[in-house]
């Protein structure tokens, strides 16, 4: 569930989390957001009333994995809050600001169902209070411009309005790999964008690991056409957004993004099983299972179980940041 505390919340349990990651070990910062949502780090070998805390999905998450099932505890999952740092830490080593602490799975693994689902699916937040908050909340992050890296130079020179917006990813990103995505996968993301709008221009965001130097991405110059162009600058990612008519992405947050950015949808069923939401200005479509297929204000390539057709955009926006755990 997202956490964003500034202090010891003592309404929650607190309980043991041992963890076989030196990230949690040595990183103090995370240490202390991890006691302050309730859970004391330790190593070790955990008891019956214990847990087990890993790293999302990272290469080391199979030792934690193991033991939880080895001594029959429950396991945790820990990942970047959607609002993280002002860079990415391979480009200032920025400790996150907050973290995503999930007893089901991740948002953005498909194979699970997450906490955040739980609470979008099954929570009725009948809080006329805490709605009231979620969405002013939203309304600042859009004003303020905050994303997951929320550097940005709101005077960067931005593409003319009227492009679709295709965003790029790192390439074996754990989002990526979570999402069956590869190669051929943001190919036929790319084939789809021109194809739907092809007296549009195409506009590849280039992502921020990417445009510093870090890490690759999925697209290059060899992509480039006269209607196709590599967008590298650091606009924010809501400027973007505005000035898009339809975004195309794998599983990147600004999937979420543009839901905040956007309009209440109109659902459509398509032969090719491909779901689309249409915004009044804005469609968004994604070429996996981002954020499950219970969110369904995102467009999802594959069968949508029952019952779960029940978000709209402003609803699942409140709920995705509703803050139950806060301390002031």
């Amino acid at each position: 569930m997202p956490t964003h505390l500034t202090k010891t919340d003592n309404s929650l349990p607190r309980r043991r989390a041992f963890v076989y990651n030196g990230g949690f070990v040595f990183q103090k910062h995370l240490r202390e957001i991890m006691a302050l949502a309730g859970y004391d780090i330790k190593i070790g070998r955990p008891r019956a009333d214990d847990c087990v805390a890993v790293w999302g999905t990272s290469p080391t998450a199979w030792r934690g994995e193991a033991m939880a099932q080895k001594s029959n505890v429950p396991l945790v999952r820990v990942e970047d809050a959607f609002l993280r740092s002002l860079f990415p830490a391979r480009v200032k080593n920025e400790p996150p600001l907050g973290l995503m602490i999930d007893t089901s799975g991740l948002h953005f693994d498909a194979a699970r169902i997450s906490d955040l689902e739980r609470i979008l699916l099954e929570d009725p937040l009948d809080n006329g209070a805490l709605l009231t908050r979620a969405k002013y909340a939203i309304e600042r992050i859009k004003k303020a411009h905050l994303s997951k890296y929320a550097a940005c130079d709101l005077e960067a020179p931005l593409p003319d309005p009227g492009y679709v917006l295709v965003v790029d990813q790192v390439r074996n990103d754990a989002s990526v790999r979570a999402s069956k995505g590869n190669d051929a996968l943001f190919s036929e993301m790319l084939y789809w964008a021109q194809d739907e709008h092809p007296a549009a221009r195409i506009v590849i965001k280039t992502h921020p690991e990417t445009r510093h130097g870090v890490r690759q991405g999925y697209y290059g110059s060899e992509h480039c056409t006269d209607k196709i162009s590599l967008y590298d600058g650091a606009a924010s990612p809501y400027q973007l957004l505005e000035n898009a008519v339809a975004v195309y992405t794998v599983s990147s947050q600004m999937g979420f993004e543009a839901i905040l950015a956007g309009h209440k949808p109109r659902v459509e069923r398509r032969s090719c099983r491909m779901e689309r939401v249409q915004y009044s200005t804005l469609e968004t479509r994604t070429f996996s299972q981002i954020f499950r297929p219970a969110w369904t204000t995102l467009i999802l390539k594959g069968s949508k179980p029952a019952g779960t057709e029940r978000a709209a955009p402003n609803d699942m926006g409140q709920r995705a940041c509703a803050d139950r755990h806060s301390a002031n």
